[in-house]
């Protein structure tokens, strides 16, 4: 558990952000959720706990009992003071109730000995609900009853949680003015949601789980997957859990954290359990968490831990995500600055974009910050935001590497506005726009794989070992439900998918196919050049080959025969590897009707090009052309 440095000055309480349950929160505040579990103690403890049962009687509460705080869930005996004081020993700090109920007061608890203000006197708690938008406080931590066994030493303070609380946001300061505040992130502790922990009737547990054992053949290489897929709003669910595919909880049991709207509209924690029906052995152990979804929920965040909440498994601190068949809306990404210059004839736009509502420091990393919008000679956004149709989009990943040789990450671009332009001018295309979303930097593989990429088969790609990845699912959710309205609203773009092309390279290309498969309803054209299909030594081929559902309606699917050995050592056996993957992805997509034979699949082998901006941009003109030539269909 990470305490923050001293701060000069407070947060902001309007910046100030959850966290999510990974290992720099640890959610500490949870192991007051289980009283009952008394940890064990050597007998200098047990003298000290049973000493403590003597001075807890000696000591008030720090707030004036009335009638009806003298019959709430804050009164307690000795005895339970002083067990619960030996299970929260060594927490930073804990809350009564755990999760605290909307409507009733609450105590948290700080324990000085562990925090960097432990050598203060005054020491405050400031906070707020729900992401810091209603409910702010700022009150005094006095001395408890809370005893101080095993070196702990406690003060409190009792909170009125407000009726329509989620979630209590809040820090620590003392009287030098100086914050701990989880290095900026803030502290969260989660208020009781009955909705989602309303009791789930026997007979939709049992078909939760009868889905899920239809699921498990084509899920037993995950390490977890949801029942339905995609959750809905409104009905139960369940996430699956094989502890065997963890590396870090196959021996233990395992606790389980879950938090809708990036941890904003809801939290699940829970011990799971042992699932019956499914399959088990040496190397599977299938654990379920059965909650109710609520119904303004469009994604969901997950993590898990032993039931002591010390070690975790929880995508290397970034958490993973779960896909939430939305029934309402998300807000569009708005804009926070825009730089323009000429270019390819045309408008060069470097949008820069607020943060997302709700986003976390941690979070902003690993989201969207920066677009480049590029639009053609002539246009103009109002007849576009008038016309019928509204103008076709070109949607890429890796806009820095698209348009510029300066910018680019190889010295090399795309060329991709020239290459529009020159499109547009001998009427190959009717105009269109360009929209190149810039990658988050080291979060890249995070945000475009489904999974973290690995070393590739022979460790070829050592570089890649401990690179993220799982975040494919969002990413796309964000692209498609927050990008693609602003670019209706604000450029006049089509909200036809049939005037939508979507597309990337390497990493990128992988996402590319990925989305021809889960998000097809919003794209029908896609461009999928070098697609890194070595990640995982080709996990991706069985997850296409095994998908139910269909693929893009117009597939284009590039490789060069050099693509490592082109700017690596040579190594002819991985270049044979790579183009075999890709032949392999041409077949699968070939065999689930995406037909070259009809016009709906273009796969071109590029004899020496190598895995680089230039080769695909070579590409580019033609794979335009097969793509996105019935565009005209629309304005003629």
């Amino acid at each position: 558990f990470l305490l923050a440095p001293l701060l000069d000055k407070p947060p902001e309480p309007a910046n100030c952000h959850h966290n999510t349950p990974s290992e720099d929160n640890c959610e500490l505040e949870g192991v007051a959720s289980k009283p009952e579990i008394l940890l064990a103690t050597s007998s200098k403890e047990e003298e000290e706990v049973a000493a403590a049962k003597v001075a807890s009687e000696a000591v008030s509460m720090s707030y004036e009992k009335t009638e009806t705080d003298s019959e709430d869930t804050l009164a307690w005996t000795a005895e339970e003071a002083a067990h619960f004081a030996g299970n929260v020993q060594d927490a930073p700090f804990c809350c009564r109730p755990y999760p605290l109920a909307p409507g009733q007061k609450g105590v948290v608890y700080l324990n000085k000995a562990k925090s960097m203000l432990g050598h203060g006197n005054a020491l405050r708690m400031v906070g707020a609900y729900n992401s810091w938008q209603i409910g702010e406080f700022d009150v005094e931590m006095v001395e408890c009853d809370l005893p101080n066994v095993g070196g702990a030493d406690w003060r409190a303070a009792v909170v009125d949680v407000p009726s329509e609380a989620i979630q209590m946001n809040f820090c620590f300061s003392n009287e030098h003015n100086q914050w701990d505040n989880n290095e900026d992130e803030n502290y969260i502790i989660n208020v009781e949601d009955p909705a989602i922990r309303a009791p789930i009737p026997e007979q939709d547990k049992n078909a939760l789980d009868a889905k899920a054992l239809e699921l498990v053949g084509e899920k037993g290489e995950s390490l977890f997957f949801t029942c339905p897929e995609p959750l809905v709003p409104g009905q139960p669910g369940a996430v699956y859990f094989n502890k065997k595919k963890s590396w870090t909880l196959k021996d233990s049991s395992v606790r389980f954290f879950g938090g809708f709207n990036s941890w904003s509209l809801g939290t699940v924690e829970n011990v799971m359990d042992l699932t019956p029906g499914m399959p088990q052995g040496w190397d599977v152990e299938w654990l379920n968490s059965k909650f109710n979804v609520p119904e303004g929920a469009f994604d969901f965040s997950l993590a898990f831990s032993n039931e002591e909440q010390t070690v975790f498994d929880n995508n290397d601190d970034n958490d993973y995500v779960a896909r939430v068949a939305s029934k309402q809306a998300r807000p569009p990404r708005t804009i926070k600055e825009i730089e323009s210059y000429e270019h390819a004839g045309g408008l060069m736009e470097i949008v820069r974009l607020d943060a997302r509502p709700g986003a976390s420091r941690r979070s902003k990393w690993k989201e969207e910050r920066m677009i480049r919008v590029w639009t053609p000679p002539g246009y103009n956004a109002e007849h576009y935001k008038n016309s019928e149709h509204g103008i076709p989009v070109l949607f890429m990943n890796d806009g820095k590497n698209l348009y510029e040789d300066w910018l680019a990450h190889q010295g090399v671009s795309w060329n991709a506005g020239h290459c529009a332009a020159g499109l547009i001018e001998c009427g190959a295309l009717p105009p269109f726009m360009i929209v190149g979303i810039d990658s988050p930097g080291p979060f890249r593989s995070q945000c475009y794989l489904p999974w973290p990429p690995g070393e590739g088969k022979w460790g070829h790609r050592p570089d890649a070992a401990r690179w993220p990845g799982g975040d494919a699912m969002p990413y796309m959710e964000r692209v498609t439900q927050e990008l693609i309205p602003l670019i209706e609203s604000q450029w006049g773009g089509s909200s036809n998918p049939d005037l939508r092309c979507f597309g990337g390279a390497s990493f990128g290309g992988v996402c590319a196919l990925f989305a021809s498969m889960h998000f097809n309803e919003y794209f029908t054209s896609f461009l999928c050049e070098s697609p890194s299909l070595w990640s995982q030594e080709g996990k991706f081929l069985g997850d296409m080959y095994h998908h139910k559902g269909s693929f893009g309606k117009r597939m284009f699917l590039g490789v060069g025969t050099k693509e490592h050995s082109y700017n690596h050592d040579e190594w002819l056996e991985i270049d044979h590897l790579i183009l075999g993957y890709a032949q392999e992805a041409n077949r699968i997509l070939e065999d689930r009707g995406v037909h070259s034979h009809s016009g709906d699949l273009a796969f071109q082998v590029d004899e020496g090009a190598g895995h680089v901006e230039g080769a695909w941009g070579h590409r580019l003109g033609g794979s335009l052309q097969f793509l996105c030539k019935h565009w005209w269909s629309y304005f003629q």
